[in-house]
């Protein structure tokens, strides 16, 4: 089949997720630069291909088509800030602020007290734009959101703030789930990991950010990632 014929036959954040994955694994396998990171170069290309493409040779083997239908994974992420809580509220809430620390968000517009209108830029130079709106706001101990009808996918959220035990600052939990139609994908389940580093990434360039005023680089640093691993303390949150 050639390209020009080819279908689209994944949604939209089957696509985001493809592209994203994909450049992660191609980033680590350059890191090391030796045969053992052959599997994951070749993985982190068919993924890339994958998301370019919107296409995905093993589903048009299947006869699936997920085009019209968003799959995704669900992720739940906290951490420890050394702020009180009232003061990580309202820097997030906020939600003008996200740029400076979600690292896939390149602008937010706010509409009114509860919309506002959100530019994602993917790997590769790709962005798109979507709608968000708050469907619960507690002050101080944080807020709920989703994403608003007639936006390109399906996708809600949350983000709490609690006072951590022994005044070692403010628990933050944040969690996200794309809506799902029928018993899952191939790919959501492939993807968990991603989203939830995804998450994990955000938080600790989050921490960083009201903490310190600032978010580390890694340019110039041979493995500046692994200071936002180490600064990261996650466990698994029920949604």
């Amino acid at each position: 089949m050639n390209a020009s014929n080819r279908q689209s036959n994944i949604g939209t954040a089957e696509r985001w997720i493809s592209l994203a994955l994909g450049t992660e694994f191609l980033y680590r396998s350059l890191k090391k630069r030796n045969t053992s990171a052959l599997p994951a170069a070749i993985i982190g290309s068919g993924l890339v291909y994958r998301g370019l493409m919107n296409y995905c040779p093993l589903y048009s083997a299947l006869g699936i088509d997920r085009s019209s239908r968003l799959h995704g994974p669900d992720a739940a992420v906290t951490i420890i800030v050394a702020k009180p809580p009232a003061e990580l509220y309202r820097f997030w809430r906020d939600v003008q602020n996200a740029p400076l620390f979600m690292s896939h968000v390149s602008a937010v517009h706010v509409l009114d007290q509860t919309h506002s209108e959100w530019t994602m830029t993917l790997p590769g130079g790709h962005s798109f734009q979507w709608t968000a709106e708050i469907t619960a706001d507690e002050p101080d101990s944080g807020f709920e959101w989703r994403s608003a009808k007639g936006s390109p996918f399906s996708v809600n959220g949350n983000v709490r703030f609690k006072k951590a035990h022994g005044c070692r600052g403010t628990q933050v939990i944040a969690s996200i789930r794309f809506s799902r139609s029928g018993g899952g994908s191939l790919l959501g389940k492939l993807a968990t990991p991603l989203a939830k580093y995804s998450v994990r990434n955000d938080l600790a360039r989050f921490k960083s950010l009201m903490e310190a005023g600032e978010i580390p680089t890694t340019e110039g640093q041979p493995s500046g990632r692994v200071w936002a691993d180490r600064a990261l303390v996650t466990s698994e949150v029920p949604a």
